[in-house]
């Protein structure tokens, strides 16, 4: 039984971590085109 709850509890820390690395992604991609709309600069 330890055995599924472990797996279950390495699960949730796997989906944890890849929100926090989808969150992070969109955060940059927020502050990359606040930048690039201060510094005019063409899409790229």
């Amino acid at each position: 039984m330890s055995h599924i709850l472990h797996l279950m509890q390495v699960g949730l820390q796997e989906a944890y971590a890849l929100t926090e690395l989808v969150e992070l992604d969109a955060l940059s991609v927020v502050v990359r085109n606040k930048f690039r709309k201060q510094l005019d600069l063409p899409m790229a």
